[in-house]
């Protein structure tokens, strides 16, 4: 089988892509790997053939757009950026199409891979990495400055969750999506994210049903695979300045805000504070800010990449923005956290977190929330015990990129 994988997105889309992409290799099939070409290195490193969309220049200039990472704006942000390229993704996807032998697989917001699929009535797989993406009136997902409690009627919630889609998320899609269609000659659609974006074939749910019990009006077709975490390569190990520094004194508390974040610098001046106050030393983990100062002492140690999965087990508290990487990655190491959402999918998955025992979240940058908050994460045992039944769940849940690519090797039966 030829599989085309698309993923659009920062380290935290492409990496569990990379894992179910090599699954899949592994498995006997021939994979494409679309992603942007910041990626392509470790595309490449995986064994998968790289195909780029866009260069690494373009993905630097898009974080750095400040609108990307704001609560409300951040997903027109996002869009006005990916609708210039959904063409030349469709025409790259097209072209490597392989009549009769090809299934696409594609996250959230590979909507090339939904077109091409539309028009070629080729096999495809929609990978949801994040709950927060299914609008449901059932289980509502957690939005900025939208809150819809479970005691509030059914038919109330479903009328804001189809006022959002129709006035709110249509609107900004609607207009430039049917002009693509268009000139694809398919006839326009509406209600793209909570319905046109789900594949017809299978939509993958790359998280357990534990984090994110389905609900009746999610896609009929979904298949639960649980997180299809990245794992560091044989031979990885953490940097040789991050091991001394973690053998020098205690157990550090870890911050960071995201892969792609070129904004944190009111995170990390919160992080430094509330470190201090607590007695707490520090890691820093920033690849994008370079307007932070990166002085190190025996109290603080910034590091623009460590390999998470090595890292996490080491630190005490991982304080962080919310990504389902992160997030996950922290799951499987059984160690709190401390989730301060920016925007996109991390305020739905700092509540899902917190509501499972594992996490606290705070909505500021002020130090003094962030000390209370971590003094609760170190100290309180039910917490540890809780994230100790967590990474437990995952552990026995065994190689989830495996389930994924059994999943995906079933749409060609």
């Amino acid at each position: 089988m030829h599989i085309i994988v698309v993923a659009i997105g920062s380290e935290g889309d492409i990496n569990p892509m990379i894992e179910i992409a090599e699954a899949l290799k592994d498995r006997g099939h021939q994979v494409d790997f679309l992603a942007s070409g910041y990626f392509e290195g470790k595309i490449a490193e995986a064994g998968l053939n790289p195909h780029p969309l866009g260069d690494r220049k373009q993905y630097e200039e898009v974080v750095k757009n400040p609108e990307i990472w704001h609560p409300r704006k951040g997903f027109q942000a996002i869009w006005e950026n990916l609708k210039e390229y959904i063409p030349q993704q469709y025409e790259l996807i097209e072209s490597l199409v392989k009549p009769g032998e090809t299934v696409l697989v594609a996250t959230s917001l590979g909507f090339a891979a939904r077109l091409v699929a539309e028009k070629l009535k080729v096999k495809h797989s929609t990978v949801h990495l994040s709950p927060s993406v299914i609008l449901s009136a059932q289980r509502p997902p957690h939005m900025p400055g939208l809150k819809l409690p479970a005691i509030m009627p059914y038919a109330m919630r479903k009328w804001v969750i189809e006022a959002i889609d129709r006035h709110a998320l249509d609107r900004t899609l609607k207009p430039d999506m049917n002009r693509i269609r268009a000139n694809l000659e398919l006839a326009p659609v509406d209600r793209i994210m909570s319905t046109w974006m789900h594949s017809t074939d299978q939509v993958i749910l790359a998280f357990p049903s534990w984090y994110a019990p389905a609900a009746a009006d999610w896609p009929k077709n979904h298949v639960f695979t649980g997180f299809p975490l990245a794992k560091s390569r044989e031979g990885a190990a953490l940097s040789d300045s991050m091991k001394r520094y973690l053998e020098e004194g205690s157990a550090p508390i870890l911050f960071t805000a995201g892969s792609a974040m070129a904004y944190g610098n009111k995170f990390f001046e919160a992080a430094r504070k509330a470190a201090a106050d607590l007695g707490k030393r520090a890691v820093f983990v920033n690849r994008f800010d370079r307007s932070l100062n990166r002085e190190n002492s025996d109290s603080l140690f910034h590091s623009d990449y460590e390999p998470f999965d090595l890292l996490f087990p080491k630190v005490a508290a991982v304080v962080h923005h919310g990504g389902i990487g992160t997030s996950a990655q922290a799951m499987k190491a059984a160690t709190p956290q401390l989730v301060v959402p920016f925007a996109h999918d991390q305020f739905d998955n700092a509540e899902r977190l917190t509501n499972l025992g594992i996490a606290e979240q705070v909505r500021s940058m002020k130090a003094n929330e962030w000390k209370v908050k971590l003094t609760r994460l170190l100290s309180d045992s039910s917490i540890h015990s809780s994230c100790k039944d967590k990474s437990g769940l995952i552990e026995r849940m065994g190689d989830t990129a495996q389930r994924a690519a059994c999943a995906i090797e079933s749409l060609a039966l």
